[in-house]
């Protein structure tokens, strides 16, 4: 029987080597997480006080605009059409904005969320350890090729990148077993 485990025991995941990003929650990346978030608050409340600006300056250039639009004031009312439609593409262009903040204030969040089992996934470059009980050969560390496999001695290729521990665990399992023959001997 095939079981890949981690280096600190089965199940507990597995071991990424290599000088790559920072895992989220990670606490050398929490101050810069706090940081940005501090930077992000800052950014949402400018353009929250600019949007309401640019609506109260909306609203005061429609009623100005149905003003000299009733007293037949062809020239004025035409001025402030153009007043309204340039405060109309602010307010869109600040909602744009802001969203885009409220996005990345979403992407902060997540990124200061320490990892769950969902995202403990085997990924490219990662090494994982094997450990088969009934035949020695094949324990050992084994890199997770660019392709996302790793290549077992008299196996072959098994497909492990995007799965967690358990899915490659059954695929050695199976892979590793004598072909069982159908004819008798």
């Amino acid at each position: 029987m095939a079981v890949p485990r981690s280096p600190t025991g089965p199940g507990a995941g597995h071991q990424v080597h290599g000088d790559g990003p920072a895992a989220p929650g990670d606490p050398s990346t929490l101050g810069e997480s706090q940081q940005e978030m501090g930077d992000l608050a800052d950014q949402k409340e400018t353009l929250e006080s600019e949007l309401r600006y640019a609506r109260a300056k909306l609203e005061s250039a429609q009623k100005r605009l149905d003003v000299e639009s009733m007293a037949g004031h062809a020239e004025e009312a035409d001025k402030w059409q153009q007043e309204v439609s340039d405060w109309q593409n602010r307010v869109k262009s600040l909602r744009g904005q802001l969203a885009q903040v409220d996005g990345e204030v979403q992407g902060a969040i997540q990124q200061m969320q320490p990892p769950t089992a969902d995202r403990n996934l085997i990924l490219p470059g990662d090494n994982i350890e094997i450990f088969v009980v009934e035949d020695a050969s094949f324990n050992g560390r084994y890199q997770v090729r660019r392709g996302g496999y790793i290549i077992l001695p008299a196996v072959g290729r098994i497909a492990v990148a995007g799965k967690t521990m358990q899915g490659p665990r059954r695929r050695c399992k199976r892979r590793s077993r004598p072909p069982s023959s159908s004819m008798p001997a």
